[in-house]
């Protein structure tokens, strides 16, 4: 039996807290992946020389490196949907987003955005091509641009650089543009609190802490030399009624997963492998949990014994796997 029909009759493992992709450039340049847990390590033959643009729903947005094809592979059914070519936007930093699973192609909407002012989108049920929104946004009276984006409740959403104001994005397909609004004029981080804190980074992430939906900020700190160590981290709740930032000191039975420029998240009800309260992250080849309510960090050590050295990135994806 040859490698790819072994891997063909494995059988789909999922898990309920996500997996971290190592993504690595072997020798003749081809891009390879290893997926682990905190207790395994697989890889996944469908996924080489892939990028992984986003999961949402049990699908994974793939680009493929060598033809620009993109598509939407749902991991349990094999089943592709093919997008319109990419070939504009292979920008490494590329972000992407669904606003519904996507079979349920009437309310599906995919946002691509390539930082800092470049919107791509599309409507799988309603649109033939690709369409493309350069943002200008000013805030305050000075020229804004967006640092992040999310999907909260099938729309999408993002925070501004400077200022940090969360803005909704509204994808008109019918004239091809994306109107901005800001929704509140206060900054999620408070103020006063990162008056010391010259370095930090933000992440918007739909979450659930314990049952409740919410769009959740979330802020790491910098100090140190070069600014390059982690200090902490802040997290806020935004209250759609009140619009307003709500400081959370913890977040119960969740946890969150932060990589890059984006994050996830897992309840932790019934697992004991993940420490409900925490924020799971990466820096350098090592992964990290900050315990929210003791405001103490210690490291994760991780049984991939495989996590490359150089060229190498990583991803969390809350999605089952086929894997060897």
């Amino acid at each position: 039996m040859s490698l790819e029909e072994y891997y063909s009759r494995v059988p789909f493992s999922p898990q309920p807290h996500p997996w971290l992709a190592n993504f690595f450039h072997e020798d003749d340049n081809k891009q390879n992946q290893i997926f682990f847990s905190l207790s395994e390590d697989r890889t996944i033959l469908e996924l080489r020389n892939k990028k992984i643009c986003a999961s949402a729903h049990d699908s994974l947005m793939l680009l493929d490196y060598d033809s620009g094809d993109c598509y939407i592979w749902n991991s349990i059914s094999n089943d592709k949907i093919q997008m319109p070519p990419l070939s504009n936007i292979r920008s490494d930093k590329l972000q992407c987003f669904l606003s519904a699973p996507p079979h349920d192609r009437d309310q599906c909407s995919i946002l691509f955005f390539d930082p800092p002012s470049s919107l791509y989108f599309y409507k799988p049920s309603y649109d033939k091509k690709i369409h493309k929104h350069n943002i200008e946004i000013i805030m305050e009276g000075q020229q804004s641009h967006l640092t992040t984006c999310t999907v909260f409740k099938e729309k999408f959403y993002g925070l501004t650089c400077p200022g940090s104001i969360l803005v909704h994005l509204d994808l008109d397909h019918d004239l091809g543009i994306v109107t901005v609004t800001p929704l509140v004029n206060q900054r999620a981080y408070g103020g006063g609190e990162l008056l010391e804190m010259p370095r930090w980074g933000e992440y918007l992430i739909q979450s659930s802490c314990d049952g409740n939906d919410m769009l959740l900020c979330v802020t790491k700190l910098y100090y140190g030399w070069l600014l390059s160590q982690v200090y902490g981290f802040l997290v806020y709740r935004f209250d759609f009624e009140e619009k307003a930032w709500v400081k959370m000191e913890n977040i119960g039975e969740t946890a969150i997963f932060l990589c890059g420029s984006t994050g996830t998240h897992c309840s932790t009800r019934g697992n004991n492998l993940i420490k409900k309260g925490s924020i799971y992250f990466i820096e350098g080849r090592c992964i990290y949990l900050f315990d929210l309510e003791m405001q103490k960090i210690s490291i994760v050590s991780l049984p991939c014994p495989h996590v490359s050295k150089e060229n190498t990135t990583f991803s969390w994806l809350t999605l089952p796997h086929k894997c060897n």
